[in-house]
């Protein structure tokens, strides 16, 4: 099952195959905007990820035809995994190099022993962050695909207008908001013009067992409380 989605503009949304719980997409004009309301770095150094200040993770990307490097930056209303975390910004910033060929795709998932969250990247919120974006480097399709056999992936597609190459050096930067209840990790991210490479960087992913980040989903206290009652109630 795959969902594919044109970034053309604010609330611009386009769905390939009915899923009733497609991710919307909104593009915002800067990163102030973005992060008016998750304005501190979220240290995830608690999930084993290390990286500058614990919410920025670079993989430089290098081939013979193509390179760039992928950077990532995490954020959150609160610094840590807390009760009161409800609110995380991820910030994909895209670069291609001027070379002989620019980046055509990121996948992310491809092969990856971590597999992605479908289900949270399929209810987020996502967009272009205007103001990052090199001027006249167009926007990708993006893809979320729920394989079934296989891992799910997360799919940027530059075909329409690669990053780098002939065009000299371009950035794209694209965000994904969610709320607290999420898990964080290194996946597989399958790079691709003429040929491939894999490098690794963070994504929304599905490791199983209890709350992602050890914060409550709303609502689990009231019905943890209702459960004991239940039971407590059958004891008698």
């Amino acid at each position: 099952m795959s969902i594919r989605y044109q970034a053309v503009g604010v609330g611009a949304l386009l769905a390939v195959a009915g899923v009733a719980n497609a991710f919307t997409i909104s593009n915002v004009a800067d990163r102030p905007t973005l992060l008016a309301s998750t304005p501190v770095p979220l240290d995830l150094s608690s999930r084993g990820l290390t990286g500058l200040n614990g919410n920025e993770f670079t993989a430089p990307i290098s081939s013979v035809s193509f390179s760039g490097e992928l950077k990532v930056e995490v954020f959150g209303n609160a610094p840590a995994f807390t009760t009161g975390l409800n609110d995380v910004v991820m910030v994909y910033t895209f670069t291609g190099d001027s070379n002989i060929f620019g980046i055509e795709g990121f996948s992310f998932g491809v092969d990856s022993s971590v597999e992605i969250d479908f289900a949270d990247i399929n209810g987020s919120t996502q967009g272009r962050i205007t103001a990052d974006v090199t001027a006249g480097q167009g926007d990708p399709g993006v893809t979320v695909t729920d394989n079934v056999g296989s891992n799910d992936t997360w799919d940027f597609d530059y075909t329409s207008d690669n990053i780098g190459g002939a065009d000299g050096d371009e950035t794209f930067t694209w965000y994904i908001r969610t709320g607290g209840d999420i898990d964080v990790s290194f996946v597989d991210v399958l790079v691709t013009d003429f040929g491939g490479i894999t490098i690794q960087a963070p994504a929304l992913v599905n490791r199983g067992g209890g709350n992602d980040l050890d914060v409550p989903a709303p609502g689990v206290a009231s019905l943890l409380g209702l459960a004991g009652l239940a039971a407590a109630r059958r004891r008698r």
